[in-house]
């Protein structure tokens, strides 16, 4: 996860926003398949802790798709996401205004940037990302839990290595082909502070 962080900033140097780098690395260099596939059971989460009040009509079909999907899986068999989780463009028909902030936040891409901050600050995990229930490690999958009807999503180790190597190498054919050299993206100063701390500082300046 740190190697995709640090690939993200010379990807992407003058975007402030890490999150926000460290998807569009995924997105533009990782060639990842499932790197556009939502998280059905993830994306249910979001929609049970994010109470909306008179939901429009996108909103409750998307509820309904959702629930329609979960409850066709099959409990004590391991379901593989590529099998059961659509891509975003399958779910465009439930799209407004509001509820393409809930399928994005649900797609692949960004759960790792959930998981990165998993370990960053709390120096723990979430739940399942260290799991291992599978001999098949190419891809996530899900394992269910029959007693409480819940399902576990688990991206294996090799999963992210794979995905760090596709960024890394794609991302350096890009520099060679462009005669880039990416050290010269970033600017090293005597000061340790980068703009963005800069900029926070100022602001509490400003307002103190």
């Amino acid at each position: 996860m740190t190697l995709l962080d640090t690939l993200s900033l010379y990807a992407f140097p003058s975007s402030s926003n890490n999150r926000r780098r460290f998807v569009n690395l995924i997105d533009t260099y990782s060639e990842w398949k499932d790197k556009d596939r939502v998280s059905i059971p993830q994306l249910q989460h979001l929609i049970s802790r994010i109470k909306v009040q008179t939901p429009p009509q996108k909103y409750t079909e998307l509820i309904t798709e959702v629930t329609k999907r979960i409850e066709s899986w099959e409990y004590a068999k391991i379901h593989r996401s590529s099998e059961v989780d659509p891509l975003m463009k399958d779910l465009n028909n439930y799209v407004d205004n509001l509820t393409k902030y809930l399928i994005n936040s649900a797609c692949y891409s960004e759960l790792l940037w959930v998981m990165r901050n998993w370990p960053v600050h709390t120096f723990s995990k979430p739940t399942g990302s260290s799991a291992d229930f599978s001999n098949d490690k190419s891809s996530p999958y899900y394992i269910g839990t029959i007693g409480e009807k819940s399902w576990t999503l688990i991206i294996p180790s090799q999963v992210i290595s794979a995905v760090v190597k596709g960024c890394s190498q794609n991302l350096q054919a890009y520099f060679e082909n462009n005669n880039i050299d990416p050290y010269n993206q970033i600017l090293f100063t005597e000061c340790w502070f980068s703009d963005r701390d800069i900029k926070w500082l100022e602001d509490k300046i400003k307002k103190s």
